[in-house]
C-alpha cells in the first residue's frame, strides 16, 4: 500500500470514528494467482497488452479462459491489429455463443459460463471496432450479439434486466439482486467509462458486491454500453443528473434501503462517481474507482499513439457523437477542479500506481482538494492491482473497496 494510504487511513478513521463508524481493510495479497497457461503478449504494443491482460484478468472471474485466450493470441500473431482482434475474438466468441445454445438445448449441462466467456470475447472483438463512421453499425450489431449471450449467462441468476427513467427515455440497467438478503438492505449505483458496457461491469465487481449483501443497479449511463449505442445518448459533465436518476429508481425498489445508497465509478466513470458525489445529497458513500481530475488532460497527454487514437475516437464518439472539435471543447468541461470542495460525505480512491491510461498524479490531486472523510488506496508499483482500475488483479479493488463500503453502508 502507498505510504500516504497509512498517514491518510489513520486520518480518515479519527475524523470517521463519530461520524460514520470505523473501517477495516483488508491487505492487498502479495501475488496474484498464476495463469493456467502463460499467454505471450505485445509487450512492445502497450495499448493491445493492456487489452490482453484486461482480458486476462477477467479469466478467474468467468470471463476468459487462459487456453482459448492464447490461441487467439498465436492466430494474431507478433504484429497485432484491430482487424485481427476483432477476427480472432469474434471468432471465438460466436463459437462459444453457439456452443452454449447447443448446450443449453440439450438440457443435461449448464451453458451459462460458456455464454460467460462468449459475451466476454464479444466484446473485446467490438472494442477494437471504431465507433465512428462506416465502422459503427458493425461495433453497435456486435454489441447486440454481446447482450445476447450475456442473457444466456445470467438466466436464472438474480440478475434482472431493467429500465431506469431519464428525461424522457432511459438507461439500460441491470439490477442485480444481494445474497442472503434479510429485510431492507444496503445499494449502489455503478457507473462504468469511456468503453465501459454493463455487462462488464457485473464481471467486475457487480457479482461481488452482491455476494456481500449489496444490491447493485449496473447502469449503461449517458455515453456507456446501450445508452450511447442504441440511443445515442451522450456522455455530460453534470453526471449527477444520470445519479439522480439512478437513486431515484433504487429508492423505488422494494427492499432497499435508502438512507443506504453509495454509488462506484469506474475509470472515466471515477470522474462521474466524484462530480455526483459534490451535488447528489443522497449518497452515503462514494468510491472512485480510477480517478478523474481533468478529463481533457488525459486526452491531450502522452502515451503511445494506439492508445492517443483510441482515446481520440472514442472521446469524440461518447463526448461529441464523432465530431472531434466538439468532443475538445466539451470534454473541457469534464473537471474536478471547480467543484471537489462541494464533496460532503466519505469518499474513497483507489488508483495503481502503473496505470497508462491516467496517471496517478490525477488521483493526487483529486485526494487533495477533498475536505470530506476521504481515504486514498494506491496500489504500489509492481504489484498486483497496480494497472489501470486494477485491470491485471481485479481482486486487489475488490480487498479494499468491499469493506469500506460495507462499514459505510452499515
Amino acid at each position: 500500500m502507498h505510504s500516504r494510504t497509512a498517514l491518510d487511513r489513520r486520518r480518515f478513521l479519527a475524523s470517521a470514528t463519530t461520524a460514520v463508524g470505523v473501517l477495516t481493510l483488508a491487505a492487498v495479497p502479495s501475488a496474484a494467482p498464476a495463469l493456467a497457461t502463460p499467454v505471450q503478449g505485445w509487450p512492445d504494443r502497450p495499448f493491445f497488452e493492456f487489452q490482453l491482460r484486461r482480458l486476462l484478468g477477467e479469466a478467474p472471474l468467468g470471463g476468459a479462459d487462459a487456453e482459448e485466450v492464447s490461441a487467439a493470441v498465436r492466430a494474431i500473431g507478433p504484429s497485432p491489429s484491430a482487424e485481427a482482434w476483432v477476427r480472432e475474438f469474434s471468432a471465438l466468441g460466436r463459437g462459444l455463443a453457439q456452443r452454449a445454445a447447443d448446450v443449453a438445448a440439450d438440457g443435461r449441462l449448464d451453458a451459462r459460463t460458456i455464454a460467460l466467456r462468449a459475451a466476454n470475447y464479444l466484446r473485446t472483438a467490438e472494442f477494437f471496432i471504431s465507433p465512428l463512421g462506416t465502422s459503427l453499425p458493425a461495433k453497435i450489431a456486435m454489441y447486440q450479439e454481446m447482450r445476447q449471450a450475456f442473457a444466456m449467462a445470467v438466466k436464472g441468476y438474480a440478475v434482472e434486466q431493467v429500465r431506469v427513467p431519464y428525461e424522457g427515455t432511459y438507461l439500460d440497467a441491470y439490477y442485480v439482486h444481494p445474497a442472503n438478503a434479510d429485510g431492507a438492505h444496503p445499494g449502489v449505483v455503478f457507473f462504468g467509462g469511456l468503453d465501459s458496457v454493463g455487462e462488464e461491469l457485473y464481471l467486475w465487481a457487480g457479482k461481488e458486491l452482491a455476494r456481500n449483501g449489496i444490491a447493485v443497479l449496473i447502469v449503461d449511463g449517458p455515453g456507456n454500453g446501450a445508452s450511447i449505442r442504441l440511443r445515442g445518448i451522450q456522455s455530460r459533465y453534470d453526471y449527477e443528473v444520470a445519479t439522480k436518476a439512478a437513486v431515484d429508481y433504487l429508492e423505488g425498489r422494494p427492499g432497499i434501503d435508502s438512507d443506504r445508497i453509495g454509488l462506484i465509478g469506474i475509470s472515466l466513470g471515477g470522474y462521474y462517481a466524484a462530480r455526483s458525489a459534490a451535488f447528489e445529497p443522497r449518497l452515503r458513500a462514494t468510491v472512485v474507482w480510477g480517478a478523474i481530475w481533468d478529463e481533457s488532460e488525459i486526452l491531450t497527454s502522452g502515451g503511445n499513439l494506439e492508445t492517443k487514437r483510441f482515446l481520440a475516437e472514442y472521446g469524440a464518439w461518447v463526448f461529441g457523437g464523432g465530431d472531434f472539435g466538439k468532443a475538445f471543447v466539451d470534454s473541457r468541461r469534464f473537471s474536478m477542479i471547480p467543484v471537489a470542495h462541494l464533496i460532503r460525505n466519505p469518499i474513497l480512491i483507489i488508483h495503481g500506481a502503473d496505470d497508462v491510461l491516467v496517471p496517478v498524479e490525477q488521483a493526487s490531486k483529486l485526494y487533495d482538494a477533498i475536505s470530506a472523510p476521504k481515504l486514498l488506496h494506491i496500489v504500489e508499483s509492481g504489484r498486483p492491482g497496480s494497472a489501470h482500475c486494477q485491470a491485471d488483479y481485479i481482486p486487489a479493488a475488490w480487498e479494499v473497496m468491499i469493506p469500506w463500503l460495507l462499514e459505510q453502508l452499515s
